[in-house]
């Protein structure tokens, strides 16, 4: 099939049932629009940009995505839509599936699935708010507001301090930013020099000062 196709249509990717056996082939067939069936192969034969929407079961999205290797999924061209999926999706998980535009719970009907798709093709993005709470909580824990302390500290730092002021363990930081632990030492020794203080006590000390009404 040629790429141009592909970029009028809804591609529903399968793995390994047949076409017929899917229950999106109902939903699909209620849906105004033309769509594709494409297996893993198939789309390894076309540009991924070239695709309009890609429809992605979500008990099979990890399956696929390593069938997709080291081709990945596309961040800014091609609609990503997920089905069948359940209702805690990690947010790592989220992030690997691209330009995502949709997702609809194992348990949403068909009549749910097709006015959701309808709203994508139209521009739309049909995400449970959960989600977007939970994707949202993500972006500003990584890319958090700059702590206006009168230092330099950079916003990684302002992060670390905060989490100082918690009470948490370099341990504790290093998994909640994805960082090694040598990272959060060399972000202490940072914050210590910056803040003009010897240790962790005095730091914590100085945050107290500084933070509890920011």
């Amino acid at each position: 099939m040629q790429s141009s196709i592909y970029s009028d249509h809804i591609t529903l990717i399968t793995q390994s049932r047949l076409p017929a056996q899917s229950y999106m082939a109902g939903v699909l067939a209620e849906l105004n629009h033309p769509f594709v069936w494409c297996s893993v192969d198939e789309l390894l034969s076309a540009p991924i940009q070239s695709h309009r929407c890609l429809l992605l079961d979500y008990q099979d999205g990890s399956t696929i995505r390593r069938g997709l290797s080291p081709q990945s999924i596309p961040t800014t061209s091609c609609d990503i839509v997920i089905y069948n999926a359940p209702q805690r999706i990690r947010t790592e998980a989220l992030l690997s599936l691209g330009r995502l535009r949709g997702i609809f719970y194992t348990d949403d009907t068909h009549s749910v699935i097709r006015q959701g798709l309808q709203r994508i093709l139209c521009g739309q993005i049909v995400i449970p708010k959960t989600i977007c709470h939970q994707l949202l909580n993500y972006y500003q824990e990584q890319y958090p507001a700059p702590i206006n302390t009168g230092t330099a500290l950079s916003p990684r730092e302002s992060q670390v301090l905060r989490e100082l002021l918690s009470g948490h363990s370099n341990l504790k930081i290093a998994d909640r930013f994805c960082i090694s632990e040598v990272t959060v030492k060399s972000h202490l020794h940072n914050i210590y020099r910056k803040l003009e203080v010897k240790n962790r006590l005095q730091a914590i000390a100085w945050a107290k000062r500084h933070l509890s009404t920011c």
